[in-house]
């Protein structure tokens, strides 16, 4: 990183903790603990140019731009926060690819220790959909001892040992209304996750599919 940009990020950082000060008992870091960490998200976006720009690149969707990582610290109400770090990357980045992944964590976390400190442990909980599910990135996560929530897909092998399993929790909607086509499965590192990080709580959704009318 140049020195430009580490300024940049040092002046942002003290300007976010000066701003947070002022804010009191409102702001994002007022009383954070285990069971109120603060919440960083991870996600990618596709960027469209409307003409030819310098590292522009097909993406995986066909498309034509850029394919930025993003870290927002979610606070507030109605899907409200603030951007904490970004990557830059052309579109034919990958979306799984770890080593941005922690780029991007590493950001966040530096940006915001004047609220959590330099071992945030369970006061923030990353969260991520399941680009952010490699083996890199959830044991790095999982060695700093900071919380995690993300997404996967199931492999047939998973889907084959989880097949037998008996729903333990029934899933529910933001609403708190209980979804009648889907029931969930809470276990401690099932033997079909025994490559993942040790003790990891895993939920996994199973749905009914709804008959389609004709």
């Amino acid at each position: 990183m140049s020195p430009q940009c580490c300024a940049i990020d040092t002046a942002r950082a003290s300007a976010r903790a000066a701003a947070w000060e002022h804010a009191g008992e409102h702001a994002p870091d007022h009383h954070v603990t285990a069971q109120n960490p603060i919440v960083i998200d991870l996600d990618a976006a596709l960027v469209t140019p409307h003409s030819e720009k310098e590292a522009a690149a097909p993406t995986y969707k066909r498309g034509f731009g850029f394919h930025p990582l993003l870290a927002f610290v979610d606070h507030g109400v109605g899907e409200t926060g603030e951007p904490v770090a970004a990557l830059l990357r052309p579109g034919i980045a990958g979306s799984s690819t770890a080593a941005d992944h922690l780029k991007v964590i590493r950001k966040a976390l530096a940006k915001l220790r004047s609220a959590i400190g330099p071992c945030p442990g369970r006061t923030v909980i990353v969260r991520t959909d399941g680009a952010g599910a490699s083996h890199t990135f959830m044991t790095w996560l999982h060695n700093k001892r900071v919380s995690y929530s993300i997404g996967l897909g199931l492999t047939d092998a998973m889907v084959t040992a989880l097949s037998a399993a008996s729903p333990k929790v029934r899933v529910r909607s933001p609403s708190t209304m209980p979804r009648r086509s889907a029931t969930g499965y809470g276990a401690s590192t099932p033997p079909a996750f025994s490559t993942w990080p040790t003790g990891i709580r895993v939920i996994i959704r199973r749905n009914t599919r709804t008959p389609q009318r004709s």
